[in-house]
C-alpha cells in the first residue's frame, strides 16, 4: 500500500517555497551614546535610575530579526519586576512608511507555550502513527492467514512488497517525528534558559538575558529598545552603520 499523496505534498511544498521570499537581513547596529563599556566586541550603553541599573548591548542582526543583550541589577531596598512582555522596540521610519514603528519584544513564556503544544502535537501525531503501525501488522497477518494461498506468486510478490514499503514509510515517519521533537525542545531550551523571563529581583540581585526582536529595520533611521523595569522605563538608543 503506497501514499501517493505524500509525494504531491512535497512537491506543492517546494513550489510556494520558491515562490516566497525570504525576508531581508536587517542592519547591523550602533549606539547613538558612547558605550558604559566594551565585552566581546559588543558596545554595552548603561542607564540607572531609582536603584535600579540596566545595560543593553546590540548583539546582531538576522533577516526580520533583531538580537539584543540585556543585564538588570537591583541596587535598591525593594523588589522589582522584569516583564518582557512588556518591552517594545521603537522605529523611526520615513513619513510615507506603513510598517509598524512600535514592536512588541518577543515574549519567552509565549514561546515556551508554543513549543510545548508542538510537542504535544507531535507526541499526538506519533500515537496515531504507532496505532496505524498495529493495525497494519493485524491486518497483515490477517491476510497471511486467510488469503495468501488463494493467490498466485506474482500477486503475493506485489503484496509483499506494498508491505515492506509500507513498513519503510512507517519507520521513515519515526525518524522524522523525533527529530522534530529534538529540535522543538533545543528550541524550547534557547527560550527557557538563554532569554530574559519574567522575574521579581529582589535587593541584590540581578540577571542576564537575549531579548529578541522580530521587524524589518531595513528603513529605520533609530532603533529606540524601550524596557519597563520595575516603576520605571529605560530607552536605548541605536541607528544603523
Amino acid at each position: 500500500m503506497r501514499w501517493p499523496f505524500r509525494a504531491v505534498l512535497v512537491v506543492s511544498l517546494g513550489l510556494l517555497a520558491g515562490c516566497v521570499r525570504s525576508p531581508e537581513v536587517n542592519p547591523p547596529l550602533q549606539p547613538v551614546e558612547a558605550p558604559e563599556r566594551w565585552l566581546k566586541g559588543s558596545a554595552y550603553l548603561k542607564q540607572v535610575e531609582g536603584g535600579v541599573e540596566v545595560e543593553v548591548a546590540f548583539l546582531g542582526a538576522g533577516p526580520g530579526a533583531l538580537l539584543f543583550d540585556v543585564v538588570v541589577a537591583n541596587r535598591g531596598t525593594a523588589p522589582v519586576l522584569v516583564a518582557p512582555e512588556g518591552f517594545v522596540c521603537d522605529l523611526t521610519l520615513p513619513e510615507a512608511s506603513l510598517a509598524p514603528r512600535e514592536v512588541p519584544v518577543v515574549d519567552p513564556e509565549a514561546m515556551i507555550r508554543q513549543f510545548d503544544q508542538a510537542s504535544a502535537a507531535e507526541r499526538s501525531s506519533q500515537g496515531v502513527t504507532t496505532a496505524f503501525r498495529g493495525v497494519f501488522l493485524l491486518a497483515d497477518l490477517g491476510d497471511i492467514l486467510s488469503q495468501s494461498s488463494r493467490r498466485n506468486p506474482r500477486e503475493q510478490r506485489g503484496i509483499r512488497q506494498d508491505q515492506r514499503e509500507t513498513s519503510r514509510d512507517l519507520d521513515e515517519a519515526d525518524v522524522r517525528s523525533e527529530a522534530r521533537l529534538t529540535g522543538l525542545a533545543a528550541q524550547r531550551r534557547h527560550w527557557e534558559e538563554d532569554c530574559v523571563r519574567k522575574t521579581t529581583l529582589d535587593p541584590g540581585y540581578g540577571l542576564r538575558g537575549k531579548v529578541v526582536v522580530h521587524a524589518n529595520t531595513r528603513l529605520a533611521s533609530q532603533v529606540v529598545l524601550r524596557l519597563p523595569v520595575g516603576a520605571k522605563t529605560f530607552r536605548f538608543a541605536f541607528r544603523p552603520r
